[in-house]
């Protein structure tokens, strides 16, 4: 929630739809601006929506991770938009060196072991969804572009009679696979970068 907050564009009003008793509810124009509340007889700044633990077994467990994973794939698909329209620039990016180094940092700074293995955790499982994600794209030298020259050599086929060259397919795919290890060049020369000034 706090990632669409900060992506608001600065406005305090947004439309927000919550599911109450079962049944979806609609908020047009809420103040997403935080007020004092009490809670467990302490004053403290909220939004109005409260939060509450509830019981979970095997199937809850199930269900959360999930959405949890839905939610990662929304957080890739914002990385991307902001990547295309320059909400993000190259050095925000982190290859393998950068994750390396985010992994230690968060397990480091955990308060127990427990809680830094859970956050390691957490962030492999970002980190697998964001690949997964990726590597499905429709871009040359991955699954995706495989699963889009598979269909697009299917259309030709279907509708010219003829039959595609697969030599003219393997120069795509060379060339999209030379880009990709230019660009993981890049961002690891950065993610050095960023560490050593750092």
């Amino acid at each position: 929630m706090s990632t669409y907050l900060a992506r608001n564009g600065g406005s305090d009003l947004m439309d927000i739809t919550v599911i109450r008793d079962g049944e979806k509810v609609e908020f047009e124009d809420y103040e997403m601006t935080p007020a004092e509340y009490e809670q467990d007889g302490e004053k403290v700044m909220l939004y109005g929506f409260y939060m509450q633990s509830t019981e979970s077994g095997p199937l809850a467990f199930l269900k959360y991770s999930w959405y949890q994973a839905l939610d990662f794939v929304r957080l890739v698909r914002i990385g991307l938009v902001d990547l295309v329209t320059g909400g993000a620039a190259m050095s925000d990016m982190a290859g393998v060196v950068g994750i390396v180094d985010m992994m230690q940092t968060v397990g480091s700074q955990a308060p127990s072991v427990a809680v830094g293995v859970q956050n390691v955790l957490y962030i492999g499982a970002l980190i697998a969804v964001n690949l997964a994600v990726m590597n499905l794209l429709p871009i040359p030298g991955l699954d995706g572009g495989q699963i889009m020259f598979l269909v697009l050599t299917w259309i030709i086929e279907r509708f010219t009679r003829r039959k595609l060259d697969p030599k003219y397919v393997g120069y795509v795919n060379a060339a999209g696979l030379i880009l990709l290890m230019g660009l993981m060049v890049v961002v690891m020369y950065n993610d050095i970068a960023r560490i050593i000034s750092g």
